[in-house]
């Protein structure tokens, strides 16, 4: 039985991929990723063969069929937060994974918001780190009791217009509001602003936002 090799792709562009990330997409047989993964890896694809991710479900079914060919699975950022490894662990059969997961290989690569306070140069470790996307989460409340704030992750519900009107409902409009979009892409824009001027920006979504305190 083959390995199934899940590979952090790192915030977006290929050359934040690990060395090892890289060898183990040239070896694999197929490459499965969605469509903005797959391209990020396009120069590293030969003849692979290219499964595009687009229902969870499609792709659990796929594993299972392809048990003696070894699989790339690329996921975004980091492996080991809120990707999609936790859903292949929970879903894939462990006639496929083995016991033990020991056909799973795992090589993380640099998530978004290490990326994105790396250009901040700051340092993360005392920030909440959290998705809101597609999830239920009072960030309002966990922000009361952070140390310097909240990392989190958005969607098109959560964006930082609508994060800073809530803030702002909530005695909160000081908060700023550190945005990322489109993160280590040629359009990447880095940006801040206080809660309580959040009308003058825009809904764009799936960014990663930094809530940060002040002193």
């Amino acid at each position: 039985m083959k390995k199934i090799n899940v590979i952090g792709l790192g915030p977006g562009k290929s050359n934040f991929l690990t060395l090892e990330g890289i060898e183990l997409i040239k070896k694999s047989a197929v490459l499965v990723g969605d469509e903005r993964q797959i391209e990020s890896v396009r120069d590293f694809i030969q003849n692979q063969k290219i499964f595009i991710l687009k229902k969870f479900t499609d792709l659990i079914l796929f594993l299972e069929e392809q048990k003696e060919i070894e699989l790339a699975v690329i996921v975004s950022g980091d492996t080991g937060f809120y990707s999609l490894l936790n859903y292949l662990q929970q879903n894939v059969s462990k006639s496929r994974l083995g016991e033990n997961s020991e056909y799973l290989n795992v090589v993380p690569g640099i998530s978004s918001y290490q990326y994105l306070f790396s250009k901040l140069k700051k340092c993360w470790h005392d920030y909440l780190l959290m998705s809101i996307h597609g999830r239920d989460v009072n960030y309002v409340e966990l922000l009361k009791i952070s140390n310097k704030g909240l990392v989190l992750l958005t969607d098109n519900i959560n964006t930082p217009r609508t994060i800073g009107e809530k803030l702002t409902e909530n005695n909160m409009g000081n908060i700023k509001i550190i945005v990322g979009e489109n993160l280590s892409y040629e359009n990447e824009k880095i940006y801040s602003f206080l809660a309580k001027d959040y009308e003058n920006y825009s809904d764009f979504s799936l960014n990663i936002v930094i809530l940060e305190k002040g002193d």
